[in-house]
């Protein structure tokens, strides 16, 4: 960019003493002193050269040369110059002026950024006066803020947590804001950083950087555990669900362990928050105003989502409608046969469930060993005897019941004990 001026304003003429305009009249320039002569421009880039003499027509304008009609403005740079007008035999019109200042040099302005002064410690440092504008790069140390009315308003600092492990301790007895809440001690994790600035009476997050993903995850609130009285030897950091409110924390807040109290945390409703308890190895989600198990909601007869297992007492009361039920835990239920099989004469076994072994105990006599056990020899056992072909009438009869046995003895129409083709047995009721 040219640094230029205007000379003379636009519609400037030369008169005489009557006021009359002087044709062919001469506006005369030079270097202050006077110097040289000085050559003019009719432009504001001072590209096109007027000489060092302009003319005037017959209204006493200025034109682009001599005799012509085509006015012109009169430019020149920054350099101080001489300037004296004449009629066209040089007698004075206007007296000489020496050292009339040209333009004004504007100098570029460039944007000055302050330096950030860098301090790395692992000691424990009191942060003053002298810290404005520095960035501590912390590590397993505490950070303490000197007063907020002894720094006054303006006063700012970085500050990071730049260790490979270990919390930063910030402790501010002036309190320090951070989204909605205020603290005066809190833990900076590994890689987390915090701009801060003082106003004079406390100070304010500026702007936040989120741990490094690490085991301190941001996506995730890491929960050491739930909790219904404070915790016996908390972390620096540590974070706990409050089950059960205690001293003056609520049901549902999330407290954190500055190093010397927590500093607590309500979950706004319906904040989808997600917490992974870690001495539980579950996740749990904030819905609605309270923390529930699972990333999903419960499942329903219309709705997808968790289901929980029965267990045997649920399947043995056998009126819930809302939990699974496994294979393994199905035979609980009333409804359920506990065990069944068929036996040879001999006691061998060819098809059971429920069964280990059967004992033989003679002719037309045998024990069916379970490998369920009933709650008490209250249970139904049915036995019978199977033939095949023609003969006499083969009875089945429960001889004697314990929680683990049935014994079964087979008799003919006489009463003689007998041996059939082949037992079975079905047996159902209350396990142990």
């Amino acid at each position: 960019m040219v640094d230029s001026v205007l000379v003379l304003p636009p519609g400037f003429r030369v008169t005489d003493a009557s006021d009359n305009p002087v044709n062919n009249a001469k506006i005369k320039f030079r270097e202050a002193g006077p110097g040289a002569t000085k050559t003019v421009y009719s432009d504001a880039n001072l590209s096109v050269a007027l000489g060092h003499t302009v003319r005037t027509r017959s209204d006493g304008q200025p034109v682009v040369s001599e005799g012509s009609s085509t006015t012109t403005l009169i430019y020149v740079g920054s350099d101080p110059y001489h300037i004296e007008v004449t009629d066209q035999n040089d007698a004075i019109i206007v007296p000489a002026k020496d050292n009339v200042k040209g333009a004004a040099v504007l100098s570029p302005v460039v944007a000055s950024i302050p330096p950030i002064p860098v301090i790395t410690t692992g000691s424990p440092l009191t942060l003053t006066a002298a810290h404005k504008g520095s960035l501590i790069n912390a590590n397993g140390n505490t950070l303490t803020f000197t007063d907020a009315v002894t720094l006054g308003d303006g006063w700012h600092v970085y500050l990071r947590n730049g260790g490979s492990s270990g919390q930063v301790i910030l402790v501010a007895s002036s309190g320090i804001s951070f989204e909605g809440q205020s603290f005066t001690q809190r833990a900076l994790l590994i890689g987390e950083g915090m701009h801060i600035a003082c106003d004079g009476t406390a100070f304010r997050v500026i702007t936040h950087a989120q741990p490094l993903m690490s085991p301190q995850g941001p996506g995730v609130v890491l929960i050491a555990d739930r909790i219904t009285a404070a915790p016996g030897s908390p972390v620096a950091g540590g974070r706990y669900i409050v089950e059960t409110a205690f001293s003056s924390y609520s049901q549902h807040q999330i407290i954190e362990w500055n190093g010397t109290t927590f500093n607590a945390y309500t979950p706004p409703t319906d904040c989808g928050w997600i917490a992974y308890v870690q001495d539980e190895d579950r996740f749990h989600t904030f819905r609605g105003t309270a923390w529930v198990l699972g990333l999903e909601p419960d499942a329903s007869d219309t709705v997808k989502g968790l289901i929980e297992l029965a267990v045997q007492a649920e399947m043995e009361t056998a009126t819930d409608v809302v939990r699974a039920v496994p294979p393994g835990r199905q035979h609980f239920h009333p409804t359920a046969v506990k065990a069944w099989g068929e036996a040879g004469v001999t006691g061998n076994i060819l098809a059971s469930h429920g069964v280990t072994s059967v004992t033989d105990g003679g002719t037309g006599d045998i024990t069916w060993n379970l490998s369920v056990t009933f709650s008490s020899t209250n249970f139904s056992a049915v036995a019978a005897a199977r033939t095949t072909g023609t003969g006499s009438v083969r009875n089945a009869i429960i001889d004697a019941l314990t929680a683990t046995t049935i014994r079964v003895r087979v008799v003919n129409e006489s009463g003689t004990a007998t041996d059939p083709t082949a037992h079975t047995m079905m047996a159902a009721g209350d396990l142990a």
